[in-house]
């Protein structure tokens, strides 16, 4: 059986249209899941949410887009862009594969605040590596870092930033932003379909089923304020060297 799929993937990938993959780098808890509803909700754009799939070579970028377009029903509708998010390392273990493979990046962070209160929440990081535990505050540091590690090693014209806020809070302007980014032929747009894997694949939390970007008003959990100032200093940070790139 997986002799079968296997030749068929092989004579999918050879005969289906070429389309850019477009990775939303970010970290948990960022509105990734936010983002990629409304990037996927335009006509030239498929994505399927959260894969948590390792990237390492072409067949793999080629097996995500598989993935997508069964869940889309689209199997071989042409399309400009393949979107997908990743927030732990361990998926993109190879930065110079991201640079080889023209991928367009789309860079979103979000205060260490609401992060932190939102991951704690959740009782914790997850997916960050299946031995060794991190704490909330250096899973949140040591991603920044990696970001902007990323960002020293593809193309200016392939990546872009954005925060949490802006595209809550600025969102004509992030939007139209990211409609050039991307140089797309109709606007996206604030309001986003409902899929399948809507809920059950990147964010769970009812928010993400409103099918419009609302804003929330969490209370933030108490943090240490030498690690707070730390997380502060890394968002400040990162924020700066990131549109310095940009």
């Amino acid at each position: 059986m997986s002799f079968i799929k296997d030749i068929m993937f092989k004579v999918w990938k050879n005969i289906t249209s070429n389309s850019q993959p477009i990775f939303i780098m970010a970290h948990m808890r960022s509105g990734s899941s936010l983002l990629e509803h409304i990037l996927s909700s335009n006509e030239e754009i498929f994505g399927a949410g959260e894969q948590s799939r390792v990237y390492n070579t072409y067949d793999d970028l080629k097996k995500g887009e598989l993935f997508i377009r069964r869940v889309n029903k689209r199997l071989f509708k042409p399309c400009k862009y393949i979107a997908d998010q990743v927030l732990h390392k361990k998926f993109t273990p190879n930065l110079d594969f991201i640079r080889s493979n023209s991928i367009k990046v789309v860079f979103l962070i979000r205060t260490p605040a609401e992060t932190i209160s939102s991951i704690e929440k959740l009782g914790g990081p997850y997916g960050v590596n299946e031995i060794e535990e991190f704490s909330s505050s250096e899973y949140y540091i040591n991603r920044l870092e990696y970001l902007v590690n990323l960002s020293t090693k593809i193309p200016k014209d392939n990546q872009i930033v954005i925060t949490y806020k802006e595209l809550v809070s600025e969102t004509d302007n992030t939007l139209k932003k990211l409609t050039a980014f991307l140089d797309l032929k109709t606007s996206l747009k604030k309001e986003y379909n409902i899929k399948k894997t809507t809920g059950k694949l990147g964010d769970t939390s009812k928010n993400i089923k409103a099918g419009t970007i609302i804003k929330t008003n969490r209370r933030s959990i108490e943090i240490d304020e030498a690690i707070k100032a730390k997380l502060d200093a890394s968002y400040k940070e990162t924020c700066l060297l990131l549109r310095t790139k940009n």
